[in-house]
């Protein structure tokens, strides 16, 4: 009946190698033997990684059976006979919420459950029920998923029991006889986030897929900012397997802050963290190819994760905090933070407040000082290759001076407790940091300042900054850089326009405006004028400086993001800093051909 999803699953199974039955020898395990039919002929072929063969049958009284084989990422049943092909059918266990088994007697007909009721009918079998949350268009990795059942029936109860056994065992990375311990998830709910829509949305959509799950999980409303950074930092880590959070990125951003002002980070770090999206902007799900809520979900509930870098950030007075997302000064931090009243437009909000900023655009004196993933890369040619300052120079009293003035007028509006200027959290390696708080280039590389007047300055982790805004196409979440794009003063309003055109797709970065560069640590020295805005939150308009810390966390996501990605853009070698064409797997070590093929971004 849902023979329409089946079509992705098989295509995603076409890619296992297979070896032949009736010729290959075959595992001495009896659960591994392959099935025969009702004439005792091997007449199927089977996966490498079978984990348990054997036969069921597809519908509830008579038909042919059918081979029945769970591999470690797939349940799949196929015909004996090469004329029932329509009998075929393929599983994805990541998609795969629970499985039960129904005794003799009636039984759903299989139908999607967002649907009407479906008819029941008399079983002479055993049923065993598979609910799924599949794409609802299997080869489009874009499309929304929806929940979906699938029976199959056993001759025998203790059939049925044994596969439902050995599926959850092996959906949880278990071995076959090991019965798997439920993930115990936080979830931390900010009713006031983003849109307000994140408490209705755990209720209607979160909720049901845990409990559905056998998930444990313990929920925490917020009452007051920072609430996220107090829960994480007071956390027994050993209660739970993953947080997740439910509001938007500055959410997130609170509960990160308060893993790492731990004493005990390295560990606080080990614990996966999770976001299902219900921000205005939610850059980080959008960046993770999460899109929609039971995507979310789903990775919260399977824990699939991936690395993701952070980027430490220091100011004086101030101290260190932590960003995932990006480091935004001039017209980009100017249109997130003043559109903060007008959060209930959602993402549409980006859009009128950028509109309106570049009508009425504003210019900001600074300088920038970046450490380039590759010095041999092409840079700006205003740039200035040179060892960095002393921190104590003359020449920067002034600044420094009026960074003060900065930090003072902030600290008395902010109402959110800044982090601790104690360095708690992983060691820098190309900054140096002061007792105040603040961080400076070390000697000895090859910086690169810029000085002058800016449209606006980022420093960026992920690729999107809000679900509209792919503002960094060649960033990726760990690569272990940081991806620094600027834009010089003066700077024509419609070529401004032109590029936000093609902000969406990502092609703005071809426009002569911007230079883009990739670095490992920046440092950001406005003068006295513009918002700082660290992952969505103001800070002080005063010196920043930033260092990215490779795979620092791990964060639930699909495992999409496991295959390579599609666009053409350009990736460094996470070790060499070497620039590639392609997006496939880099290998160990960048070859000397591809060294010397490789051209560098415009910087």
């Amino acid at each position: 009946d849902d023979c329409g999803c089946w079509a992705f699953f098989t295509f995603f199974s076409s890619d296992d190698e297979r070896h032949d039955v009736t010729t290959s020898a075959t595992t001495s395990t009896a659960h591994r033997q392959p099935p025969v039919d009702d004439s005792g002929t091997y007449c199927v072929t089977l996966p490498e990684d079978v984990q348990l063969s054997g036969k069921a049958h597809v519908k509830p009284s008579g038909g042919q059976q059918v081979a029945l084989v769970l591999t470690s990422r797939s349940l799949e049943w196929m015909p004996f006979a090469s004329s029932d092909a329509d009998t075929h059918g393929c599983i994805l266990l990541y998609d795969v919420l629970q499985v039960r088994v129904l005794p003799a007697g009636a039984v759903k007909k299989p139908a999607s459950v967002n649907k009407s009721q479906p008819a029941t009918y008399a079983s002479v079998r055993t049923a065993m029920e598979v609910t799924l949350l599949p794409r609802s268009k299997p080869k489009d990795k874009t499309s929304k998923r929806v929940m979906r059942r699938q029976v199959l029936f056993f001759d025998r109860q203790e059939e049925a029991t044994e596969w439902r056994d050995a599926i959850h065992s092996v959906m949880h990375g278990e071995r076959i006889g090991v019965v798997p311990v439920p993930r115990r998830l936080l979830v931390v709910v900010n009713p006031v986030g983003g849109t307000k829509i994140a408490v209705p949305t755990f209720e209607k959509q979160v909720r049901p897929l845990l409990e559905l799950a056998g998930i444990s999980f313990q929920v925490i409303l917020t009452t007051h900012q920072n609430h996220a950074m107090e829960i994480a930092r007071d956390l027994a880590l050993d209660k739970f397997d993953a947080i997740v959070t439910v509001s938007g990125d500055g959410l997130l951003h609170e509960m990160v802050n308060g893993l790492f002002s731990r004493p005990d980070w390295p560990e606080a770090a080990k614990l996966p963290v999770g976001i299902i999206p219900c921000g205005s902007g939610n850059g980080l799900a959008k960046s993770l190819e999460i899109r929609d809520i039971p995507s979310a979900t789903l990775a919260a509930i399977k824990g699939h994760t991936r690395p993701l870098d952070v980027m430490a950030c220091h100011q004086p007075g101030i101290g260190l905090r932590y960003a995932f997302l990006g480091i935004y000064w001039g017209l980009i931090a100017d249109v997130d933070i003043e559109s903060e009243k007008y959060r209930w437009a959602g993402a549409a909000r980006f859009t009128a407040a950028f509109i309106g900023r570049v009508l009425s655009m504003r210019r900001y004196a600074g300088k920038i000082t970046y450490l380039p993933a590759n010095p041999h890369d092409e840079f700006d040619p205003h740039a200035v290759l040179t060892n960095p300052p002393s921190a104590a120079s003359s020449a920067n009293k002034t600044s420094d001076r009026r960074q003060s003035e900065a930090d003072a007028a902030f600290s008395a509006t902010a109402t959110a407790a800044a982090p601790t200027a104690a360095h708690i959290g992983p060691p820098i390696k190309f900054l140096h940091a002061d007792a105040n708080g603040s961080a400076h280039p070390v000697h000895g590389e090859d910086w690169r300042v810029i000085e002058g007047e800016f449209v606006m300055v980022l420093g960026l982790n992920v690729s999107w900054i809000d679900q509209t805004t792919h503002i960094a196409p060649y960033a990726h979440h760990h690569d272990g850089f940081i991806d620094l794009m600027y834009i010089t003063a003066p700077c024509s309003k419609l070529k401004l326009l032109t590029m936000f055109a093609d902000i969406e797709s990502g092609k703005h970065v071809d426009n002569e405006l911007v230079k883009y560069v990739k670095c490992r640590a920046f440092t950001l020295e406005p003068n006295g004028r513009g918002i700082v805005d660290v992952d969505g939150e103001q800070v002080a308009t005063a010196n920043i400086a930033v260092e990215c810390h490779g795979a620092l966390l791990n964060v639930l996501c699909p495992p999409d993001l496991d295959r390579p990605h599609l666009k053409n853009f350009p990736v460094y070698h996470s070790q060499t800093g070497h620039l590639h064409q392609t997006v496939p797997a880099l290998p160990a070590q960048a070859s000397s051909s591809s060294s010397s093929s490789s051209s560098g971004p415009r910087a």
